[in-house]
């Protein structure tokens, strides 16, 4: 066990738009959120004295994805997405403040599963 801890709270809005509300419907969906990330880790100085970098984070995003939906029945849409967000993450505490602010551009090539469930959709007529 090396000791490194690595910890991260995300939390976001989405909005979705489905063009049509057939069995199989294409749709886009955007997202915006924020959260904050904090690392451990353990160091060993140039003497050899170990240390324990701490690491906080401020996290933000953007993301948008396009997706298919299939439409189990008139209340259930399972969802298959493929996501692109762009994070920004900066530095919040003095000990990180020494390195540069990072901007990670994330192109997740991951198909996402989801399935949707409509309150108050009204059957067609």
């Amino acid at each position: 066990d090396s000791g490194d801890k690595y910890r991260t709270a995300m939390y976001g809005l989405f909005v979705r738009k489905y063009f049509g509300n057939y069995k199989v419907s294409p749709f886009v969906e955007f997202g915006i959120g924020g959260g904050r990330s904090k690392m451990k880790t353990e160091e060993v100085s140039l003497g050899g004295g170990q240390w324990q970098l701490v690491e906080s984070r401020n996290l933000f995003y953007l993301s948008g994805s396009p997706g298919i939906s299939y439409g189990v029945n008139q209340k259930i849409r399972i969802n298959l997405i493929a996501k692109i967000q762009h994070t920004r993450e900066k530095p919040v505490n003095s000990e990180a403040a020494t390195f540069t602010e990072t901007r990670i551009l994330n192109f997740d090539s991951a198909l996402i599963l989801s399935f949707s469930y409509f309150l108050n959709r009204k059957p067609k007529q």
